[in-house]
């Protein structure tokens, strides 16, 4: 199996840097099967925006992209964990959620006020990406995330059908 590392923060370099590697894995003779690629996960988070974009990539692979988690996937990284063809984690490892962060780029009232709306809507979409990914309703997603910093062990994450084995 071909593996990728991804240690580190959810940005648009570790994006760009995925995609380079995931084209050489992918760049394969055609006609020539094309086997799985393991990402190794290892992040405290970062851009959920780039977290997206790293799950759409891995979707329109024509290789399965198997995710294992050693150690977190917190934050952001949590869509890229369940957003794998098949998901693991070890039993040492961890998932952590939270709720959205404004960029608190807002300086007047009314873009505070904007800002406030656009969060909630990516709020929401995340929580339809996660049902889709994982198949645990949206309002469980949604009450999760908005508990604060929330741990979750390997176990868990198997029964919120982000993790398909604990290893």
């Amino acid at each position: 199996m071909r593996k990728i590392i991804l240690s580190g923060d959810i940005n648009e370099e570790s994006f760009a840097e995925f995609c380079e590697q995931m084209d050489e894995l992918e760049n394969v003779p055609s006609g020539a099967k094309t086997d799985d690629i393991e990402l190794v996960l290892n992040s405290t988070g970062g851009n959920a925006l780039d977290a997206v974009a790293f799950m759409s990539r891995m979707r329109l692979s024509p290789c399965d992209v198997n995710v294992t988690v050693f150690g977190l996937a917190g934050s952001a990284a949590v869509l890229i964990l369940a957003s794998g063809d098949y998901r693991r984690m070890t039993q040492e490892s961890w998932v952590m959620v939270h709720e959205d962060s404004a960029s608190y780029r807002a300086v007047t009232t009314s873009q505070l006020e904007k800002e406030a709306i656009m969060a909630r809507k990516f709020e929401d979409q995340w929580d339809e990406i996660m049902e889709r990914v994982s198949g645990t309703k949206k309002d469980v997603w949604k009450e999760l995330h908005r508990n604060g910093d929330l741990y979750l062990t390997p176990k868990e994450c198997v029964s919120l059908g982000i993790c398909d084995e604990v290893v």
